[in-house]
């Protein structure tokens, strides 16, 4: 069904916002470990100022997107200093895996579309990580109109409020609806995107399929919980 899919860990307190040194110390986590993708390059997306608008296909209606300017980080070890005073971003490492400590086994769908029959992948493939930081809350919902009519909630990355803890999401394969409870909205979330068609295997509902080292980092690196969900496209 979808063509990239992006594996989310959202902060499930909605005005989260990690320190630099925070991040630093995830990043230094996943790089011992082995979690880090093969010759990994970072760049690091900020607000230009500008704002990007289109109408929804379905509802019509305008979602605006604002633009980010990537710049290259040569030296990632001085994150920290790179990062303080910037309330919104995108931290982008991007390389190719698998790596020693890969996000999840990965899967090409079946012919029929489901996980049953889904075939393992064991080819190298892209693989980028994002550590997104956002001025106020945004959904991190990714409801898709197209697969379920009602729209339960705001486009992924739009505006919204504390109050809307539950995040819904889609089977990437079958599009069933998934809810997560405190993962609809937040300031603070990571995603670990693998390549073109391919996916975690997604039992049911069930979201929690990212590596637990690698969640047991973010949980001590940033002293909160995440809730996992997911966006693709």
């Amino acid at each position: 069904m979808s063509w990239y899919y992006a594996h989310t860990l959202i902060s499930t307190e909605p005005d989260f916002a990690p320190r630099p040194q925070q991040v630093a110390a995830f990043l230094k986590a996943l790089k011992a470990s082995g979690g880090e993708p093969i010759s990994a390059t970072y760049r690091l997306g900020t607000l230009t100022g500008e704002v990007r608008e289109g109408r929804h296909p379905l509802t019509g209606e305008t979602i605006s997107v604002p633009r980010r300017s990537f710049l290259p980080l040569p030296h990632p070890a001085d994150i920290d200093e790179r990062l303080e005073g910037i309330v919104d971003y995108n931290l982008l490492i991007e390389g190719h895996g698998p790596c020693q400590l890969p996000p999840f086994k990965l899967y090409t769908a079946s012919s029929d579309g489901g996980t049953a029959n889904a075939v393992p992948f064991e080819d190298s493939y892209d693989y980028e990580i994002q550590l997104c930081l956002r001025q106020e809350p945004v959904s991190t919902s990714d409801w898709h109109e197209e697969i379920s009519p009602e729209p339960l909630a705001p486009p992924f990355g739009q505006p919204c409020h504390g109050e809307k803890r539950r995040g819904y999401f889609h089977h990437p394969q079958t599009g069933a609806v998934i809810k997560v409870e405190d993962a609809g909205c937040a300031r603070f979330w990571l995603q670990f995107q693998c390549g073109k068609f391919l996916y975690p295997k997604i039992e049911g509902t069930n979201l929690n399929v990212l590596e637990p080292q690698i969640v047991e980092f973010a949980i001590q690196s940033f002293g909160v919980d995440f809730a996992q969900g997911c966006v693709f496209g």
